[in-house]
């Protein structure tokens, strides 16, 4: 059972496992920090934690949680893991994490790919398989028309004001290009 209960009624999850102890139990996808599925892990009151990784804040929490429940035996299958490219990486990169939810529901006839990559690079799954991207930065790749569309749709009360959405190009070419040749430097150092 998944969620059955509302997020914050650890007693009754504890009421719950005592009463069902054969079932099955995943919850977490409405927890917001770390803390509830470290409570959870040391009552064994579930057997499959499903924090949402955007909203449990981030890539970072998702690992802390992971090492939190293993010692407990808990598995762990973020909501949506599979839906992002930072979800991808988690997914494959963490021992107690079984397997990956990904949830895309396009129309009749309308082909995955069209609906699930959101963002430019990120993998799409194919006949039940995904892969994740092996590029920097979780293999997303973003031009600066993306950025700028993407500010657009998020804040649509300022694309009227002169110059809010218009980034400077050269300046970000030799900011990008310094810190290459920074990178570069340090590596050629060690």
């Amino acid at each position: 059972m998944v969620d059955c209960l509302i997020p914050e009624d650890f007693q009754g999850f504890t009421e719950l496992r005592k009463r069902l102890p054969w079932q099955t139990l995943a919850t977490g996808e409405h927890w917001y920090t770390s803390l509830p599925c470290l409570q959870a892990a040391s009552n064994r009151v579930v057997d499959y934690l499903q924090p949402d990784i955007q909203w449990v804040c981030g890539l970072t929490a998702t690992v802390k949680i992971c090492h939190i429940v293993e010692a407990a035996g808990i598995a762990v299958i973020p909501h949506g893991g599979m839906n992002g490219s930072n979800g991808q990486h988690a997914c494959f990169a963490m021992p107690n994490i079984p397997w990956g939810e990904c949830f895309v529901g396009p129309p009749p006839g309308v082909p995955l790919i069209e609906i699930a990559q959101k963002t430019p690079g990120m993998s799409v799954p194919e006949e039940g398989y995904l892969i994740p991207i092996d590029g920097p930065g979780f293999g997303i790749y973003l031009t600066l028309d993306d950025i700028e569309s993407f500010a657009q749709l998020i804040y649509p009360n300022l694309a009227h004001i002169p110059g809010v959405f218009g980034f400077h190009e050269e300046k970000l070419k030799n900011t990008l290009g310094a810190r290459l040749a920074q990178g570069r430097k340090y590596a050629d150092h060690r």
